[in-house]
């Protein structure tokens, strides 16, 4: 045998172990932290106190998988998403990934967690959030648009205060290389350029919409629309709703249909 084509096959038969290897590693730990969460699921009700330990340690674990691990950027996590032990949501052109997680800390109001990873040039970057007592959300969408040139993440999240209480959020993030920012004003209303917008609404009034999770904030990349719903009276969530359109600006707004 040629000896050139038997150190090719040595080098790419060691590079396909290595990258199953890492595949079942990662296997392993997502294994280990759903087994944690369910744990969590199994002592909510019945010892609050052992469930809060639980979430600690699914929490400590997650992260330091996640923010120690860059191959997690591609890793599916199947067995936490089809659990839905944990909401993962990637951005259409793929370099920003959000998990969340319920830690079920609170009763009737649901303190969440999420971390934010993204990639620049290569490298995979991480943060945690909430912090100061914030209790927290979960992402269920994310969109991607290109104003100026530039790309902008339109990250959907969802509060949860208690059974009738909810919030869902839209805010403009952009990538600066190893930072991820929040403070991008885009939304462009009333004189007013805004980085995030918020509904408050009675969960109840929207409660036998189909979808899950509700998709009442939404952005039509067909027509370039953003749509947020009108709320009225008492916080219920109305037909009616707010149209913003995107120019070479931001999200204009253009009236309620």
């Amino acid at each position: 045998m040629n000896w050139r084509f038997l150190v090719f096959l040595i080098f790419f038969t060691g590079m396909g172990y290595q990258g199953s290897s890492q595949a079942t590693r990662m296997a392993e730990r997502e294994l280990y932290c759903a087994n944690l969460y369910s744990k969590i699921l199994g002592l909510h009700y019945s010892d609050p106190d052992g469930a809060a330990i639980y979430s600690d340690k699914f929490e400590k674990e997650f992260k330091h998988l996640i923010t120690t691990q860059p191959a997690t950027f591609k890793h599916p996590f199947s067995q936490l998403v089809d659990s839905n032990f944990c909401f993962i949501q990637t951005s259409p052109d793929k370099n920003l990934k959000i998990y969340s997680w319920d830690t079920w800390l609170g009763g009737t109001m649901h303190e969440f967690r999420t971390i934010y990873q993204w990639k620049h040039k290569g490298a995979v970057h991480s943060k945690m959030r909430p912090v100061n007592g914030d209790i927290g959300s979960y992402c269920s969408n994310i969109y991607n648009v290109v104003i100026a040139g530039k790309s902008y993440y339109l990250v959907i999240t969802n509060a949860i205060f208690s059974n009738k209480d909810h919030s869902q959020t839209i805010t403009a993030y952009t990538i600066n290389g190893n930072q991820l920012e929040d403070k991008a004003a885009i939304f462009h209303t009333n004189g007013k350029v805004l980085s995030t917008i918020s509904i408050n609404f009675d969960f109840f009034s929207v409660v036998d919409r189909p979808e899950r999770p509700l998709e009442l904030i939404v952005y039509n990349e067909s027509k370039h629309e953003l749509y947020i719903p009108f709320v009225g009276k008492n916080d219920q969530v109305t037909q009616r709703r707010f149209i913003y359109r995107l120019t070479d600006k931001g999200f204009e707004y253009a009236g309620m249909q």
